[in-house]
């Protein structure tokens, strides 16, 4: 093997494991900071409007988005989200949409 296979050869076997180590719970915590930041501004705009906008459509894959981090939290917003598809009254959903987003 001449000398120039032999260094591009090194060169890919040290670069694969480096780069494959630079993934680090970083990557990880900054998903779920996404997309709980996602779902606060939805809840944000539902709080200050008292209506289901189209933002509010995209809230449940979003809570589901958040199963794949902490499912617990997941479950409750859920269930906030049910009580919110029930609410009537803007005063009614603009006090569910603000306590869900406490929990967050």
């Amino acid at each position: 093997m001449n000398l120039l296979a032999r260094l591009s050869l090194v060169c890919c076997l040290t670069a694969v494991p480096m780069v494959m180590g630079c993934q680090s719970e970083e990557v990880y915590d900054s998903s779920k900071d996404d997309v709980v930041s996602s779902i606060q501004s939805i809840l944000v705009d539902v709080e200050k409007t008292g209506q289901k906008g189209s933002a509010y459509e995209a809230l449940s894959g979003e809570i589901e988005r958040l199963r794949e981090f902490d499912a617990s939290l997941a479950d409750t917003l859920k269930a906030d989200l049910e009580k919110m598809e029930a609410a009537t009254k803007p005063a009614e959903l603009k006090t569910l949409a603000s306590e869900a987003k406490a929990k967050l």
